[in-house]
């Protein structure tokens, strides 16, 4: 992508997303050179609405996808679950019903919980390092995608995972009994458990009444779903930590991504890694200054831990990653933990 497409690109999909609209409005143009070749539906479907990441890219990734194919390919955006819930959209993304998702890797540790590898506590020192070692090496974790009939066509930057709740947490003893609402990962429903807290099986659009009537305490998430669901208002004190990253991906079926010849397979990559270098990664930053100033605004207290409370959450946290290998023995689970750690290492020496 050029910056000057770029810098239109963003402009548009800013403008579009704040004005509500769905920014469907894209006219695909006419390819002259070859007006008979197969024209292919990419319908993407995301739990998410509104101004998240994983929206800003899928508006954005419509505009380039289609520009860059001339009409070869037409993309049909689903997002707010308009295609089912979570589990829903990656059985269809299995089964073929689906053509491709957007959301945070962890939903998929359901259906093969090795997905889960990178919500292990303290692993990974951001969500840039996070993010850098997925896209720049072709990994095991990746190929575990593959195997399950799941192709992830790029990575996408996400946020750390917080702690918003309606009661003030500055140790370990204000964890205690704490029930807190998580995503479905046996790994994250383990960190709750760890630190003394309670985990809620609550269905996530069911978490903001039950933050209100005091159904759950808290949620264990980031800051993306907490500001579009406006969780501030009803739980005031967002704690920064354990601040473990987390990673998003865009997916697609291999049935359906298998079915498109090799030019498009190639651009559909190219055209979704370079939407997320240049529109949704930067997005990230933008949106979490914006957020922190919206909710502290409205009322809301940013917590940091200090060194000690760090110091007790590690320790808390150490038999997590043991916990999870021996829970799911399968080798390769055990060969994609070893070779992150190789590539967190080589990441740490090279930034």
């Amino acid at each position: 992508m050029k910056c000057k497409f770029v810098f239109v690109l963003v402009c548009i999909t800013v403008v579009t997303l704040m004005a509500g609209c769905g920014g469907r409005t894209s006219t695909a143009s006419t390819s002259s050179a070859a007006p008979a070749a197969q024209k292919y539906v990419l319908r993407i479907g995301t739990g998410t609405g509104g101004i998240h990441p994983q929206n800003v890219f899928m508006e954005a990734y419509k505009a380039a996808l289609e520009e860059a194919t001339g009409g070869r390919i037409e993309v049909q955006l689903y997002p707010a679950g308009q295609l089912g819930n979570m589990a829903e959209l990656i059985q269809g993304l299995r089964d073929g019903t689906v053509d491709s998702i957007c959301f945070p890797t962890t939903y998929f540790s359901t259906t093969f919980p090795g997905a889960a590898m990178v919500d292990l506590s303290f692993m990974f020192d951001s969500s840039e390092q996070l993010w850098r070692v997925l896209t720049e090496s072709e990994t095991k974790y990746e190929k575990l995608f593959i195997d399950n009939g799941v192709i992830p066509v790029a990575w996408l930057r996400a946020f750390e995972r917080t702690l918003i709740s309606s009661k003030k947490v500055e140790s370990m003893a204000d964890f205690r009994n704490l029930k807190v609402w998580c995503m479905p990962s046996v790994v994250i429903q383990e960190e709750v458990r760890l630190l003394g807290a309670v985990t809620s099986n609550l269905d996530v659009g069911e978490l903001a009444p039950s933050l209100q009537n005091g159904t759950v305490d808290g949620a264990i998430s980031d800051i993306a779903l907490y500001a579009a669901q406006s969780l501030h208002l009803s739980a005031k004190y967002l704690l920064e930590a354990p601040n473990d990253p987390m990673i998003a991906v865009f997916a697609a079926s291999s049935l359906w991504f298998n079915k498109l010849p090799p030019d498009l397979q190639k651009t559909v990559r190219d055209v979704a890694r370079s939407v997320v270098k240049e529109v949704e990664y930067p997005y990230i930053d933008t949106m979490k200054a914006n957020v922190f100033g919206k909710m502290t605004s409205e009322g809301a207290e940013i917590v940091t831990p200090s060194a000690a409370f760090m110091a007790d959450m590690k320790a808390a946290l150490l038999p997590q990653a043991e916990w999870f290998l021996n829970r799911f023995p399968d080798v390769k689970v055990k060969e994609i933990h070893d070779e992150f750690l190789e590539l967190i290492a080589a990441d740490r020496a090279k930034h």
